[in-house]
Protein backbone atom coordinates (compact mmCIF):
# COMPACT_ATOMS: atom_id res chain seq x y z
CA UNK A 1 0.00 0.00 0.00
CA UNK A 2 2.76 2.11 0.65
CA UNK A 3 4.36 1.73 -2.21
CA UNK A 4 1.26 2.53 -4.41
CA UNK A 5 1.08 5.52 -2.51
CA UNK A 6 4.59 6.66 -2.98
CA UNK A 7 4.19 6.03 -6.57
CA UNK A 8 0.91 7.80 -6.91
CA UNK A 9 2.81 10.95 -5.12
CA UNK A 10 5.97 11.09 -7.36
CA UNK A 11 3.48 10.72 -10.22
CA UNK A 12 1.63 13.79 -8.69
CA UNK A 13 5.20 15.20 -8.02
CA UNK A 14 6.33 14.88 -11.56
CA UNK A 15 2.57 16.02 -13.57
CA UNK A 16 2.82 19.21 -11.14
CA UNK A 17 6.35 20.27 -11.82
CA UNK A 18 5.26 20.48 -15.68
CA UNK A 19 5.93 17.15 -16.69
CA UNK A 20 3.85 14.93 -19.45
CA UNK A 21 3.40 11.41 -20.63
CA UNK A 22 6.26 11.09 -23.47
CA UNK A 23 5.84 12.64 -26.47
CA UNK A 24 3.66 9.92 -27.47
CA UNK A 25 0.85 12.08 -25.92
CA UNK A 26 1.47 15.37 -27.13
CA UNK A 27 -0.45 15.25 -30.64
CA UNK A 28 -3.35 14.12 -28.86
CA UNK A 29 -3.21 17.06 -26.36
CA UNK A 30 -3.04 19.50 -29.33
CA UNK A 31 -6.24 17.69 -31.11
CA UNK A 32 -9.82 19.86 -30.90
CA UNK A 33 -12.24 18.89 -28.18
CA UNK A 34 -14.56 16.67 -29.56
CA UNK A 35 -17.25 17.95 -27.01
CA UNK A 36 -17.97 17.29 -23.36
CA UNK A 37 -19.28 13.78 -24.35
CA UNK A 38 -16.22 12.02 -25.42
CA UNK A 39 -15.97 7.92 -26.40
CA UNK A 40 -12.39 7.24 -25.07
CA UNK A 41 -13.06 3.40 -26.05
CA UNK A 42 -14.33 1.92 -29.22
CA UNK A 43 -17.13 -0.20 -29.47
CA UNK A 44 -15.33 -3.51 -29.66
CA UNK A 45 -12.81 -2.55 -26.66
CA UNK A 46 -12.43 -5.60 -24.28
CA UNK A 47 -13.36 -4.77 -20.32
CA UNK A 48 -16.46 -3.56 -18.57
CA UNK A 49 -18.42 -0.48 -19.67
CA UNK A 50 -17.57 2.27 -17.77
CA UNK A 51 -18.88 6.09 -17.38
CA UNK A 52 -17.45 8.79 -15.58
CA UNK A 53 -19.41 12.67 -15.07
CA UNK A 54 -19.36 15.46 -13.46
CA UNK A 55 -18.65 18.98 -13.32
CA UNK A 56 -15.53 21.10 -14.38
CA UNK A 57 -14.86 23.91 -11.42
CA UNK A 58 -12.00 26.05 -10.86
CA UNK A 59 -10.84 26.53 -7.10
CA UNK A 60 -13.49 28.70 -5.66
CA UNK A 61 -16.00 26.07 -6.86
CA UNK A 62 -17.68 28.10 -9.76
CA UNK A 63 -18.47 25.99 -13.02
CA UNK A 64 -15.64 26.28 -15.30
CA UNK A 65 -17.59 25.76 -18.84
CA UNK A 66 -15.48 25.52 -21.86
CA UNK A 67 -12.55 24.22 -20.30
CA UNK A 68 -10.44 22.04 -22.20
CA UNK A 69 -8.94 18.96 -20.59
CA UNK A 70 -7.11 15.79 -21.36
CA UNK A 71 -8.30 12.76 -20.34
CA UNK A 72 -6.55 8.60 -20.74
CA UNK A 73 -6.57 5.82 -18.72
CA UNK A 74 -5.11 2.10 -19.35
CA UNK A 75 -7.13 -0.67 -20.80
CA UNK A 76 -8.76 -3.44 -19.38
CA UNK A 77 -5.37 -5.55 -19.65
CA UNK A 78 -3.13 -2.16 -17.79
CA UNK A 79 -1.99 -0.89 -21.14
CA UNK A 80 -1.51 2.88 -22.08
CA UNK A 81 -0.10 1.62 -25.92
CA UNK A 82 -1.06 -1.05 -27.89
CA UNK A 83 2.23 -2.94 -29.30
CA UNK A 84 4.62 -0.35 -29.89
CA UNK A 85 2.25 2.37 -30.98
CA UNK A 86 3.18 5.71 -30.67
CA UNK A 87 -0.21 7.06 -28.98
CA UNK A 88 -1.95 6.31 -25.80
CA UNK A 89 -4.74 4.01 -26.77
CA UNK A 90 -7.53 5.26 -24.59
CA UNK A 91 -7.28 8.71 -24.66
CA UNK A 92 -9.22 12.30 -25.55
CA UNK A 93 -9.51 15.93 -24.86
CA UNK A 94 -12.87 16.91 -24.65
CA UNK A 95 -14.18 20.74 -23.61
CA UNK A 96 -17.39 21.19 -20.73
CA UNK A 97 -20.45 23.30 -22.23
CA UNK A 98 -22.03 25.63 -21.23
CA UNK A 99 -22.78 24.17 -17.94
CA UNK A 100 -19.25 22.88 -17.36
CA UNK A 101 -19.91 19.39 -18.05
CA UNK A 102 -18.50 16.28 -19.37
CA UNK A 103 -18.73 12.63 -19.79
CA UNK A 104 -16.24 10.07 -20.55
CA UNK A 105 -17.56 6.57 -22.37
CA UNK A 106 -15.05 4.16 -21.97
CA UNK A 107 -14.12 0.41 -20.65
CA UNK A 108 -13.19 -0.10 -16.59
CA UNK A 109 -9.48 1.23 -16.35
CA UNK A 110 -6.94 -1.71 -15.60
CA UNK A 111 -4.50 -2.11 -12.96
CA UNK A 112 -0.79 -2.29 -13.27
CA UNK A 113 1.92 -3.29 -10.80
CA UNK A 114 -0.73 -2.89 -7.99
CA UNK A 115 -1.46 0.26 -9.01
CA UNK A 116 -5.40 1.05 -8.42
CA UNK A 117 -7.39 1.43 -11.45
CA UNK A 118 -7.36 4.84 -12.19
CA UNK A 119 -8.01 8.13 -14.98
CA UNK A 120 -5.76 10.56 -15.06
CA UNK A 121 -6.88 14.22 -16.30
CA UNK A 122 -5.19 17.41 -17.02
CA UNK A 123 -6.62 20.60 -17.72
CA UNK A 124 -5.71 22.30 -20.93
CA UNK A 125 -7.09 25.49 -21.18
CA UNK A 126 -6.80 27.17 -19.10
CA UNK A 127 -3.80 25.30 -17.59
CA UNK A 128 -4.69 24.85 -14.44
CA UNK A 129 -2.32 21.16 -13.75
CA UNK A 130 -3.40 17.18 -13.61
CA UNK A 131 -4.32 14.74 -11.29
CA UNK A 132 -6.16 11.26 -11.49
CA UNK A 133 -9.47 9.73 -10.00
CA UNK A 134 -8.60 6.18 -8.18
CA UNK A 135 -11.65 3.76 -8.55
CA UNK A 136 -12.32 0.14 -6.85
CA UNK A 137 -15.48 -1.94 -7.88
CA UNK A 138 -18.35 -2.23 -5.52
CA UNK A 139 -17.35 -5.58 -3.46
CA UNK A 140 -13.92 -6.17 -4.60
CA UNK A 141 -10.87 -6.07 -2.25
CA UNK A 142 -7.90 -4.27 -2.34
CA UNK A 143 -7.30 -0.95 -4.00
CA UNK A 144 -6.44 2.47 -2.15
CA UNK A 145 -8.06 3.84 0.90
CA UNK A 146 -9.25 7.24 -1.28
CA UNK A 147 -10.37 5.14 -4.16
CA UNK A 148 -14.13 6.32 -5.74
CA UNK A 149 -15.99 3.00 -5.12
CA UNK A 150 -17.87 2.51 -8.14
CA UNK A 151 -21.36 0.50 -8.62
CA UNK A 152 -22.55 -1.44 -11.61
CA UNK A 153 -25.97 0.00 -12.91
CA UNK A 154 -28.71 -2.32 -13.87
CA UNK A 155 -27.55 -1.97 -18.33
CA UNK A 156 -24.32 -3.25 -16.86
CA UNK A 157 -22.07 0.07 -16.84
CA UNK A 158 -20.09 0.49 -14.31
CA UNK A 159 -20.62 4.80 -13.31
CA UNK A 160 -19.33 7.28 -11.37
CA UNK A 161 -20.12 11.02 -10.70
CA UNK A 162 -17.06 12.76 -10.00
CA UNK A 163 -16.42 16.63 -10.12
CA UNK A 164 -13.22 18.12 -11.66
CA UNK A 165 -11.59 20.82 -9.72
CA UNK A 166 -8.48 22.75 -10.39
CA UNK A 167 -6.11 24.48 -7.95
CA UNK A 168 -3.63 27.00 -8.71
CA UNK A 169 -2.03 25.72 -5.23
CA UNK A 170 -2.01 22.57 -3.66
CA UNK A 171 -3.10 21.74 -0.19
CA UNK A 172 -2.05 18.32 2.22
CA UNK A 173 -4.06 15.80 0.63
CA UNK A 174 -4.44 16.31 -2.78
CA UNK A 175 -2.38 16.15 -5.77
CA UNK A 176 -0.75 19.20 -6.95
CA UNK A 177 -2.40 21.31 -9.12
CA UNK A 178 -6.04 19.67 -9.26
CA UNK A 179 -7.96 17.49 -7.91
CA UNK A 180 -11.64 15.47 -7.77
CA UNK A 181 -14.32 15.92 -6.12
CA UNK A 182 -15.75 12.86 -5.19
CA UNK A 183 -19.64 13.02 -4.43
CA UNK A 184 -19.63 9.42 -2.93
CA UNK A 185 -17.10 10.73 -0.10
CA UNK A 186 -17.60 14.37 -0.08
CA UNK A 187 -21.30 14.76 0.42
CA UNK A 188 -21.27 18.41 1.95
CA UNK A 189 -19.02 19.89 -0.60
CA UNK A 190 -21.07 18.15 -3.70
CA UNK A 191 -24.41 19.13 -2.13
CA UNK A 192 -23.39 23.06 -2.00
CA UNK A 193 -21.98 22.28 -6.23
CA UNK A 194 -25.48 20.95 -7.58
CA UNK A 195 -25.29 19.80 -10.92
CA UNK A 196 -26.39 22.44 -12.99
Amino acid sequence: MRVVNLWCACTALWLSAGATLPAMADEQRAREPAGWDVRLAPPDEPGDPFEMSGTVRDAKGDLLPGAKLFVYHADAHGKYAIGSASSLHLAATLRADEKGRYRIRTVFPGQYGGVTPHVHFEFLDPSLGASEIQFKRKGSKGGSADAVVVSRAVDGVWRSNVNLTAHRTHAAGNSPGASADLRSRAAADSAKWKQP
